[in-house]
C-alpha cells in the first residue's frame, strides 16, 4: 500500500513541479484523480457506499433481521436519512433499549451506509416526511 500511495505522490509532484499547457495538466490531472480512486476503494472499501436505484422498505427492514449483530443488547435500530449529490444518504444503525446506539469494541456503531436514488412508496410513507425512523 506504501508503495502505491508513494507512487501517486511522486507524480502529483512531478505534475505541479513541471510547466504544462492547461491542456495537459488537467489530462494528467484527470489520470492521477482517477488512480487515486482506484486507490481509496482498493484500500479503503468502507469509503464506498453501496448505491441502490431503487431501495425498498422490505431491504431495510431485511437488514435489521439478517445481518443483526449478535448482542443481546440490540432492540431496534434507526434510519436516517440526508439529500446526497445521488438521491438520498442512508444510515442504519442498531440500537440499545435506551435508544443508544450499540458499537462494538472501537467505539464503531453497528450499522452500515448506502446510497438510495430512490425510495419505494412504503419507504417514504414510513419516513413520513421526517429524516429518522425508529424501529423496535
Amino acid at each position: 500500500m506504501n508503495d502505491s500511495l508513494s507512487a501517486l505522490v511522486a507524480k502529483l509532484q512531478n505534475l505541479l513541479s513541471k510547466n504544462k499547457s492547461p491542456l495537459e495538466f488537467f489530462a494528467v490531472l484527470s489520470e492521477i484523480q482517477k488512480e487515486i480512486t482506484d486507490f481509496l476503494i482498493k484500500n479503503f472499501p468502507q469509503l464506498r457506499d453501496e448505491v441502490y436505484p431503487i431501495l425498498k422498505y422490505s431491504d431495510v427492514m431485511n437488514y435489521f433481521v439478517n445481518d443483526k449483530p449478535k448482542y443481546p443488547s440490540i432492540v431496534g435500530g434507526a434510519i436516517v436519512r440526508e439529500s446526497h449529490q445521488q438521491g438520498q444518504l442512508i444510515m442504519q444503525v442498531f440500537l440499545n433499549k435506551n435508544n443508544d446506539l450499540v458499537c462494538d469494541r472501537q467505539g464503531k456503531a453497528y450499522g452500515r451506509r448506502l446510497v438510495a436514488q430512490k425510495l419505494d412508496k412504503e419507504l417514504e410513507q414510513a419516513f413520513g416526511g421526517q429524516n429518522l425512523i425508529i424501529v423496535k
